[in-house]
């Protein structure tokens, strides 16, 4: 089976509200069960001390993710017209980002972790900050998928 018989298989035809809805409740039922299953089975495997270690963690790359959000993704699903010029301008500032808050929160760890009073939470904090990296090598042409209303498909991809 070829990725393009995959997009077919998964390509929903003659979108209505209903169908569109349906197909993106689904997806997103799908996915936050395996997210809620994940959370749960970590709660249970860590000692009361490391939860509090990845609460801190998470409080700090969740803030700063959510303070420099800018969203132009979702901008270039509602324009006209994709240019593909758009869509290098989107991805670079998402990657100068990206780069720019692991550098800064690498950097601060230290500080940032002293501010809740946990030192120990500097290296988790520090290795977690790796994940900007990560999220800076996203295709930034997915957002081509939003545009053609495949909604199962990024539902699986999600």
């Amino acid at each position: 089976m070829t990725f393009s018989n995959i997009i077919h298989f998964l390509r929903v035809p003659q979108f209505s509200l209903g169908s569109a809805l349906g197909v993106t409740g689904a997806a997103f039922i799908v996915s936050r069960s395996i997210q809620l299953g994940s959370a749960v089975f970590l709660s249970r495997i860590l000692t009361p001390n490391d939860f509090g270690l990845l609460a801190i963690v998470t409080a700090i790359i969740t803030f700063s993710t959510q303070l420099t959000a800018v969203n132009l993704g979702s901008e270039l699903v509602r324009s006209a017209k994709l240019e593909s010029q758009d869509v290098d301008v989107a991805w670079t500032y998402e990657f100068l980002r990206n780069l720019a808050l692991f550098a800064v929160i690498f950097v601060l760890a230290d500080f940032l972790v002293a501010l809740f009073k946990q030192p120990d939470a500097a290296v988790a904090l520090r290795v977690s900050s790796l994940s900007f990296i990560i999220a800076s090598l996203r295709n930034p042409y997915l957002v081509q998928i939003r545009r053609d209303k495949l909604f199962l498909l990024l539902g699986v991809m999600d």
